[in-house]
């Protein structure tokens, strides 16, 4: 790992996740915040806490959670798979690597992919709380069923549930 990739980690570990981070609520809408973990494939080795001049530090993934203390060298961490994940406000933006997260992030292009996330599930809720419900009509039309089906003495009344 290089010098840069180093200063990159140890700036994004300035902002770290705390152990429950909120997705919802005021609370959510207020979290800013980098994890960092090492994957072996889709497999995850690792989640990275602190970083010092000759390894990674952090909790190793076992039994379905990250539990145990463990440091990796850099030397060993040449086939690992470094992601990157920026919670920000409700949003969570996943990067595969550095270059990606420098892609996204130094160009402040994970904003504008916020603005659009929000925005994808905020306009048609904004258009269908705009819609006038139905319900007064459709009450009178089943009021009317109902009304018809009993007064008809040759109907089923099996089919009339109350």
């Amino acid at each position: 790992m290089n010098k840069l990739q180093k200063w990159i980690l140890k700036g994004l570990l300035t902002k770290p996740c705390p152990t429950r981070i909120p997705r919802t609520g005021d609370s959510g809408k207020q979290v800013n915040c980098y994890s960092i973990s090492l994957y072996e494939g889709n497999i995850p080795i690792m989640l990275v806490n602190s970083i010092d001049d000759n390894c990674l530090s952090g909790s190793h993934f076992e039994g379905g959670g990250f539990r145990t203390d463990a440091s990796i060298p850099f030397n060993l961490t040449k086939g690992l798979n470094i992601r990157i994940e920026h919670y920000h406000g409700l949003i969570t933006h996943t990067y595969t690597g550095l270059i990606d997260f420098a892609i996204h992030e130094w160009t402040k292009f994970y904003r504008l992919q916020s603005i659009f996330a929000l925005a994808k599930h905020s306009v048609p809720q904004f258009f269908f709380n705009k819609k006038k419900l139905q319900l007064p009509k459709r009450m009178s039309i089943l009021e009317a069923i109902i009304a018809k089906l009993q007064n008809n003495p040759r109907s089923p009344k099996r089919h009339l549930v109350l």
